[in-house]
């Protein structure tokens, strides 16, 4: 955790950490909470989909990555996240190309 904040303190200076635990139905939740907060920036693990709702409002989120070692993830860096784009299809479609 420590490794995190001297990141995020790199970028933005003196940081204020304020953690949220709750269930998020919709991007437009954090968006509140992040005005109601006074909050600038915000570090979220959500769905896609929530991420992509969050920067339709116009606030880009930051996510950390993070790598496997030796059974632990680790952080490596965090990252804005500006655009999401997926490229998907139904399961179903898949089975129509194989025979059975």
């Amino acid at each position: 955790m420590m490794k995190q904040i001297t990141e995020l303190e790199m970028v933005f200076g003196t940081v204020e950490i304020i953690r949220i635990s709750t269930v998020i139905r919709k991007g437009s939740e954090v968006v509140k909470m992040m005005r109601e907060h006074d909050c600038q920036h915000v570090v979220v693990v959500l769905p896609l989909q929530t991420q992509n709702q969050m920067i339709i409002d116009g606030v880009n989120p930051i996510r950390a990555i993070m790598k496997e070692k030796g059974g632990r993830l680790e952080h490596q860096y965090f990252e804005r996240v500006k655009r999401i784009i997926v490229e998907s299809q139904p399961l179903l479609d898949e089975m129509k190309g194989r025979k059975r």
